[in-house]
């Protein structure tokens, strides 16, 4: 089926691609027109593109600004462009056969306001660190979330997804990870003015523009929030115009992009026959080798996306509405690994009075997704390919079951055994007694998630006088989650579920807010002056419920509730209410003299409930300062030419930012729990003690303090882009869980004791040109990273093979160098730090640290004659990935250069030990098992066409445009598992757990508009 869909998709855009060069002739009233483009000075304009409106005729000027144009009709008006500057479009020419035409300079690039918090400013007036992304970006895109379509688009910006499978929401780290607690490194975001903690509910395509606010000062306005970056997201408004109905489609195949290169069947068996642990080999049959890559990967899956709307504005207000429905059939094993997303948007403004309008922004998201990980302790162990030895077939044929099949099913009964559609049996493994096939988890788990959710904004804005604007808005999300889970008895070695399991959970979250400010902007002569102040209020509600059961009356699909639970079962319920509040004071001071010279001056003071910190600790002030020089504007700069420097500025900012996600729960005080019942007086009372937490009221809020100084730099009449930033960031007083002494009767304890420094350059690079009809363009970033943990109280704190240490990066890897092969005996030979001949824990030392040295990416633009080519790439360098799936089970499959590049294949050249999988107890947590997550990827190879409006308009649409692209296609890699971009954004940073992979996919799609 998705094979016949393929065709028909190639088919069709082959036809539309067709349809330029199918036409015939039209007769018509021609003549030659001549003409030269110049610019307001009267100087040439050279290259500039001259297209007759509405067809695909066109030339460009030469090097006298001069063009000609054969058989152009009568009335026919001419689109004239080039790089640096505005568009024109001729009225019609009538009977002319010459015409001079006259480009404006275009400084829309200095010109452009970006979202900041609170308000918008001239792009040329910014004085902190921020980058823009618009809405070409987000467009004919398959990706599932707006988070996806970022990754490599902004120096400092990284997108972190240890899981790419349908309903998995990437994290975003800006400038690095700054606190050591898992999961609160990730920024603030707020969508059309609402906080909200995840965008994965945004269709993409809705998405107006994208602000990145990466220094401290640019992201102070937030304060307490503010940490770890501010993502702004504007949605999209209606246009001013006739009008307009879309539509646009997006269908594409996905597939296992990469597997991990890991031992087959003849490999494995020397391995561990070679280990001397040929026991695992018996129930072999000789010739089964089993790619378990195919086997859970190999059935394509399918993404679509189909989205229509209308927008339309005037002088009075817009309205903006699109409705789009999402489904992503994942690439796994089975059915049960999507995800179907409905969103609607709908965003309006309407002036009541002249002084008075109103707007509202709302955003009603449906969503149903099935994860194969449910009810798995640790999710890939669900999904996880690189356990499983190439001797296991998947399945078992019902009537020929090896001798230990037909043992186990006997002693444990046939029920607890999963089957396929044909009643054949999934094999059990062998090698590892205590594994569990990922098709036993298919087929014996199903878990069901349905989530909707309404977010939005409403706002009051009046402009009493002129230059005063005063905004009272009102933010919500209300958001309810439903997931239920059955698992069927089956057998699973050492953890056998021996009755079936089923839990139901329902959430329900209120969020309120409510912000009132002031913004006041006003020009005398040279000086420009800004300010705002505001207030705002912010209440969250929560409500927690579970119920489960181990029996159900009957074990039909239509029983799968707890009101079916039977009378001796075991239940449990559970469920909790939290609430939080807060308040806040915030304003900002701006100057500009002369477009030379600006400040820009923000404070905010938060203060949160009894949640999060004592009375006399709850409030937090953030500060901030920046300023920026335009030299290009200066005086002394007036002799140079702008065609050969544009804009050049320099800016500098300091500022103070808090991360409110360390602290949750009542963390400064020792609360008490609930025990077992006792017996007392004939009756059972249940009894209270105090926790094993340590009260520390001192604790405060964790600040990170950020120094910033860039440059903006435009080039040949701004053809030409360049920008730089260097920052350091001091994330100090972080929160750090630590063991008090035993004499106090606890276990832990919560104290300001850590400093983390993270300190980088990010620099951009953009190139545009046009030489007659063909344009095109370059943009590259690339951000360095530095991280070290500057001060820590204590111990350092390990987490497995990962530790978090005052000196090194954060959570580096912590265990024992490989050193190499013993040439005589084949053993490992591990770094003896103490040199006592004995390897043991105080042998142990740094290895390295999965944050990368830098990141990048690159995307290159062209169009032609209605044709447009997009080709983007992403990479990072620098930084070791543990595949860490494996390491540790001595059955399990392994990597094959462990066998191919041993020393009892290589000898004395040998990179790895003879295979020792059970004594050397070493090998695991070593360097041995690190290589390096460098990699580059060809992230996106699109072609498109547009047709020709003469073409569209005679059968109604306005635009048509048709694309075919590659996604993720290309990657170049020495990584030894299958996906260096998959990787944690907890502590365990660069740990490969064999989670699902990104997966490429072949796209095709198509944008109308009416």
């Amino acid at each position: 089926m998705k094979k016949s869909l393929l065709k028909l998709a190639f088919a069709a855009v082959i036809a539309v691609l067709a349809v330029p060069f199918a036409g015939s002739r039209a007769v018509a009233q021609t003549r030659n027109l001549t003409g030269t483009v110049v610019d307001k000075q009267g100087n040439p304009v050279i290259g500039a593109a001259v297209v007759v409106e509405g067809t695909t005729k066109g030339t460009s000027t030469g090097v006298d600004g001069s063009f000609s144009l054969d058989g152009v009709k009568e009335n026919a008006s001419l689109t004239v462009s080039f790089i640096g500057y505005k568009t024109l479009t001729t009225p019609p020419l009538g009977a002319k056969t010459s015409i001079t035409i006259t480009l404006e300079e275009d400084t829309q690039l200095l010109d452009d306001v970006v979202v900041i918090g609170y308000g918008v400013q001239r792009k040329s007036d910014v004085t902190g660190s921020i980058t823009s992304i618009k809405e070409d970006v987000f467009q004919s895109r398959s990706v599932e979330n707006a988070q996806q379509a970022l990754q490599g688009k902004a120096p400092g910006v990284q997108v972190l997804s240890s899981s790419a499978a349908p309903g998995s929401s990437p994290s975003i780290r800006i400038r690095g990870f700054s606190s050591n607690n898992s999961g609160a490194s990730e920024p603030l975001y707020v969508v059309d003015g609402l906080k909200v903690s995840d965008i994965s509910y945004l269709d993409p395509s809705s998405i107006e523009s994208m602000e990145i606010l990466k220094d401290g000062a640019s992201a102070a306005i937030y304060g307490v929030e503010a940490g770890n970056g501010v993502i702004l997201i504007t949605t999209k408004k209606g246009k001013k115009g006739e009008g307009r109905i879309f539509y646009d489609f997006t269908y594409g195949i996905t597939s296992l992009a990469r597997k991990a290169d890991l031992m087959n069947a003849e490999q494995y068996v020397a391995y561990q026959t070679a280990a001397g642990n040929s026991q695992v080999l018996t129930p072999w049959d000789g010739k089964t080798d089993t790619d378990w890559f195919d086997v859970l990967y190999g059935d394509n899956g399918s993404f679509q996306r189909h989205t229509a709307g209308i927008e339309t504005a005037n002088d009075n207000g817009s309205v903006y509405a699109s409705l789009s429905y999402m489904d992503n059939d994942g690439m796994y094993y089975g059915d049960k690994d999507w995800m179907k997303r409905i969103t609607f948007q709908l965003n309006g403004d309407y002036k009541i009075k002249k002084w008075l309008t109103f707007t509202t922004n709302n955003t009603i998201e449906s969503s149903r997704y099935q994860k194969q990980t449910d009810g798995v302790g640790t999710g890939n162990q669900a999904i996880n390919p690189y356990g499983m030895d190439p001797l296991l077939p998947a399945f078992y044929d019902k009537d020929n079951l090896p001798a230990y099949m037909t043992e186990l099913i006997a002693q444990q009964g046939d029920d607890l055994f999963m089957k396929n559609g044909n009643g054949d049996y999934v094999a059990v493994p062998f090698a590892a007694k205590d594994a569990t096939s990922p098709l036993t988890h298919y087929y014996s788990n199903t878990g069901n998630h349905k989530d909707f959710a309404l977010r939005g904004t409403s706002s009051l804005i009046l402009t009493p006088v002129k230059g005063l604007t005063v905004t009272s808005r009102v933010g919500y999300r209300l958001e309810s989650t439903n997931y239920s889970f059955y698992g069927e008895p089956t057998y699973m070695a050492v953890s056998s579920r021996t009755n079936l399991q089923l839990e139901g959970k329902t959430t329900m979250n209120r969020f309120y807010m409510w912000e009132n400010f002031a913004n006041y902007n006003r020009t005398f002569g040279k000086h420009a002056i800004s300010a705002m102040v505001g207030m705002a209020y912010q209440y969250e509600w929560s409500n927690y419920t579970s119920g489960s059961t181990n029996g159900l009356t009957n074990d039909a699909d239509n029983f799968h509730h707890l009101d079916y639970a039977s009378a001796d079962a075991t239940k449990g319920v559970g469920g909790k209410v939290g609430e939080s509040s807060s308040i806040s004071y915030f304003g900002r001071i701006g100057y500009t003299f002369d477009d030379r010279y600006n400040i820009m001056v923000n404070f905010r003071a938060d203060a949160f409930d009894r949640s999060k910190l004592d009375k006399k600790a709850r409030w937090g002030y953030f500060p901030s300062v920046s300023a920026g020089w335009t030299i290009s504007n200066e005086p002394f700069m007036r002799d140079i030419d702008p065609k050969s420097l544009s804009f050049l500025k320099l800016r500098a900012s300091y500022g103070i930012n808090g991360n409110i996600r360390t602290l949750s729960g009542f963390p400064y005080l020792s609360s008490m729990n609930v025990g077992e019942y006792y017996p007392m007086n004939g009756q059972l009372i249940t009894t209270i003690y105090p926790s094993d937490v340590l009260a520390n009221k001192d604790l405060k809020w964790e600040t990170a303090r950020q120094v910033d100084v860039g440059v903006d730099a435009r080039f040949l009449n701004n053809r030409l882009t360049f920008g730089m930033d260097f920052y350091n960031k001091n994330t100090v007083d972080q929160l750090v869980i630590l063991t008090p002494p035993l004499s106090t009767g606890t276990t832990s304890m919560a104290k300001n004791v850590g400093k983390v420094n993270n300190h980088g350059f990010e620099f951009e690079l953009g190139w545009q040109d046009q030489a007659g009809e063909f344009s095109y363009g370059v943009n590259a970033n690339l951000a360095t990273i530095n991280s070290e943990v500057k001060k820590l109280e204590g111990p350092r704190i390990l987490d497995g093979i990962v530790a978090f240490d005052k000196g090194q990066p954060m959570w580096s890897y912590y265990g024992w160098k490989y050193l190499g092969v013993d040439k005589e005996d084949g053993s490992a030979i591990y770094y003896d730090k103490d040199e006592n001949g004995t390897i043991d824990d105080k042998d142990k030392v740094y290895l390295g640290s999965a944050i990368p040295d830098f990141t990048y990416g690159i995307t290159l633009n062209a169009a032609y004659k209605g044709f447009d080519l997009t080709v983007f790439g992403s990479g990072s360098y620098g930084g070791e990935l543990m595949l860490s799936a494996a390491r540790n089970t001595p059955a399990a499959n392994k990597p094959s250069v462990l066998w191919t590049e041993s020393w009892d294949v290589m000898g004395a050249k040998a990179k790895y030990p003879h295979p020792d999988p059970i004594g050397d107890k070493y090998a695991g947590d070593s360097s041995m098992w690190l290589k390096s997550g460098s990699y580059f990827k060809i992230k996106q190879i699109q072609l498109g066409y547009t047709l020709p409006s003469s073409i569209t308009k005679k059968i109604a649409i306005s635009r048509l445009r048709v694309y075919v692209s590659l996604d993720n296609f290309f990657c170049i890699s020495s990584y030894w598992g299958m996906d260096p971009e998959a990787v944690s954004a907890t502590s365990a940073i660069g740990m490969d757990y064999g989670d699902y992979p990104t997966p490429k996919t072949l796209t095709f799609g198509a944008n109308l508009s009416f």
